[in-house]
């Protein structure tokens, strides 16, 4: 009996003790202490087993022991890493361990190798300069890795994807042969012309990838490859003797040593494919040109190394660097008055843009400078053009009065400011383009910056009160017809056309260039006008006939007669690059895009000019010439009165003078008749400014050396 009650009452205490405790305190699992409940709630107000204490202390001794591991971590890799230049050994003797150079036992397809290697980050850079956060030049890096390790293991490996962490960077590459990256290209809907055709690249369930984690506060680089190994690419080793033939043979093209090679029967011709001679055709041109694994530097020592002057250059906040060609020693300064200039893309694998310089000698033009910019957002375009252009200045090209551009408003800028004297002139051919793509455009119009008020303050002709309104509804408000159109862009090639020393149909001279823009303003204004064309009109007016616009594209902004309309000089220029020497490769890099101007187009524009000027060639405008004269001297003239024609002064007011590309029309050619051949040779065109009148001089040379008279 008292047994029970003992029990009873000490369980009695016992529960009324614990009730207590959940009320207000409570036993830490930790120091064992009986703490106030308060101590024990987290972040999230929820009881927790341990005090707040108890989970600081145990917080700071795993986040010291975790330090401390890495810490170990990190000195066992630094005393284990070893140089980047090691790694295609250490893959090819791994993979000797597995037994994996013979085909048989890579055809296979169940030998998973794996290998994980820690590098030193200085001895992958090479010439790379480095900072904490420049991905690009970790990207490089990363790119350095796997071109050694295709050189261990004999695989190719692409790009795939990176992690940015941060206080690291990791690169993935895949294998080049994963199935994952079989792509199909989309037949053609008719059956007929469908060709099903065997895969360059036969595609394997290898699983290849490679990682690479640059860790740059530590300077250190992680490497990991891991793959299940399968044939690999067609084998490009061949015969001795087939290498030499095709290092002797370098400068011909690898079609050529091949066929060359299969005719001679030389030693292992039998198995020999095209893709074989073009590796080793490609390893032994790169020595050519490739003087440093950076193209950007390799270009430059190309260059000093043939003797071409870097004339400008910048590296901060873009790259580029421009050089001049031994035209520019060769030709006359003084005669270089009319100079085009242009850019070209897709040319490199770097994605530079390139652009060129010719001048403009008796209506041919030769390449003087070429100028290399990296691509990039906020580039400061118009002072590297402006410097560009100024190191010529420099250099006594000074007598410039036409530069010929397209619509490039950096272009435009940097030739004002470096010569302001000259004129501008933009390309015919590219104005109309422009207006013709832009009025045939669908694409809706959200809003304009024609202000009719403004327009009318600069202008007289324009209605103030003609103000454009653009309806949501409208989806195709800026659409043109094309009726509308050919009338619009017939009516600006008359106005690029007319000039203060050439008579208007009306049989008058016009005096002030301000006074032409005003007639070509009230034409172009009259004609939307009355064809409602409001949105077209105030595209025209913004881009094209406001006096800044007018006097970029037409003729009478300048009192000299600008022979030259378009830039298809350097047009054409771009085209033989392309299409004669770049087709060969698929986006090569700078220092090869340098060896081919370098080689093959600045050579070919030597000999161009050296026959030029002994009278072995003549410019090929000569002939177009000829033949527009012999076909307007057989027409028959009737209207005499009709127009105002003077032989000695050389003008016409009828509509195909004006827009003659060598000033010619019948009521100019009829008189003079039939001509010589000699005439056609020794012909100069002499455009001056002299009391509202223009002179054509025809003067024929004494001797073969040619006189550029512009």
């Amino acid at each position: 009996m008292i047994e029970i009650l003992l029990s009873f009452q000490v369980s009695t205490f016992c529960i009324v003790q614990r009730v207590t405790m959940s009320d207000n305190t409570k036993s830490c699992k930790g120091c064992r202490q009986t703490k106030e409940i308060y101590k024990f709630f987290d972040n999230n107000k929820e009881i927790r087993a341990t005090c707040k204490a108890c989970r600081e202390r145990t917080k700071f001794s795993k986040r010291q022991k975790r330090e401390q591991n890495v810490a170990e971590t990190f000195t066992t890799h630094k005393e284990n890493a070893i140089p980047c230049q090691q790694l295609p050994d250490i893959i090819y003797e791994q993979l000797l361990i597995a037994n994996g150079t013979e085909e048989d036992f890579l055809e296979n397809n169940n030998f998973q190798f794996a290998i994980e290697q820690t590098l030193l980050l200085d001895s992958s850079t090479g010439s790379l300069s480095i900072t904490s956060n420049d991905k690009v030049v970790y990207q490089k890096i990363a790119d350095n890795i796997i071109a050694l390790v295709s050189e261990g293991d004999g695989y190719q490996y692409i790009y795939h994807s990176k992690v940015i962490q941060k206080k690291s960077i990791a690169f993935f590459y895949w294998c080049n042969m994963r199935v994952e990256l079989n792509k199909h290209s989309k037949k053609h809907d008719n059956i007929s012309k469908q060709r099903d055709t065997d895969p360059r690249i036969s595609r394997h369930k290898c699983n290849g990838y490679i990682m690479i984690k640059v860790d740059y506060e530590n300077g250190l680089v992680f490497f990991k490859l891991n793959h299940i190994l399968h044939s690999r690419p067609n084998h490009i080793e061949t015969t001795n003797s087939i290498k030499q033939y095709i290092n002797n043979n370098i400068k011909r093209s690898v079609s050529e040593i091949y066929h060359e090679i299969k005719d001679q029967q030389l030693s292992g011709y039998e198995l020999l494919t095209k893709s074989q001679v073009y590796y080793w055709w490609n390893r032994q041109a790169i020595l050519e040109y490739q003087r440093n694994k950076n193209e950007n530097i390799s270009a430059r020592i190309f260059l000093q190394d043939k003797n071409y002057s870097i004339i400008f250059e910048t590296t901060n906040p873009i790259e580029s660097f421009a050089f001049i060609t031994p035209l520019f020693s060769q030709i006359s300064h003084n005669a270089l008055k009319t100079v085009v200039t242009d850019a070209t893309y897709n040319t490199n694998v770097s994605k530079y843009e390139l652009y060129g310089i010719m001048g403009v000698i008796d209506g041919t033009a030769f390449p003087l400078s070429y100028l290399l910019v990296a691509t990039g957002k906020n580039r400061p375009i118009i002072e590297i053009l402006a410097g560009w252009f100024a190191s010529f200045k420099n250099k006594g090209l000074n007598s410039v009065k036409t530069f010929l551009t397209d619509k490039d408003m950096a272009q435009i800028n940097a030739a004002i400011l470096v010569w302001p004297k000259a004129c501008i002139q933009l390309c015919l051919w590219h104005l109309k383009r422009a207006v013709e793509q832009h009025l045939s455009s669908r694409k809706q119009v959200f809003q304009i910056r024609y202000n009719a008020q403004e327009a009318y303050k600069q202008c007289p002709v324009i209605d103030p009160y003609w103000q454009p309104i653009i309806f949501q509804d409208d989806k195709q408000n800026s659409f043109c017809l094309k009726h509308h159109r050919d009338i619009i862009i017939q009516q600006m090639g008359q106005h690029f056309h007319r000039h203060m020393l050439i008579p208007t149909a009306d049989k008058e001279f016009i005096i002030n260039p301000k006074e032409i823009w005003i007639r070509c303003v009230k034409e172009m204004f009259q004609y939307c006008y009355n064809n409602n064309l409001q949105i077209i009109w105030a595209y025209l007016w913004e881009n094209w006939y406001s006096w800044s616009q007018f006097i970029l594209w037409a003729r009478c902004s300048s009192f000299d007669i600008k022979i030259h309309k378009t830039t298809m000089f350097i047009e054409s220029h771009w085209r033989i690059l392309k299409r004669d020497y770049l087709y060969k490769f698929s986006r090569p890099r700078l220092d090869l895009l340098c060896y081919i101007i370098v080689d093959k187009v600045v050579p070919q524009q030597l000999d161009r000019y050296h026959l030029l000027c002994f009278g072995r060639k003549l410019p090929s405008w000569r002939k177009d010439f000829k033949a527009e004269w012999r076909k307007l001297a057989l027409k028959t003239v009737h209207n005499w009165d009709k127009y105002i024609t003077d032989q000695q002064k050389w003008i016409c007011s009828c509509s195909y003078f004006l827009t003659n590309r060598f000033f010619l029309c019948k009521h100019l050619v009829v008189p003079k008749g039939r001509m010589e051949n000699l005439f056609f040779k020794t012909v100069c065109f002499i455009f001056l400014y002299n009391n509202i009148l223009v002179k054509v001089n025809f003067i024929k040379r004494i001797t073969l050396s040619i006189k550029f008279v512009l």
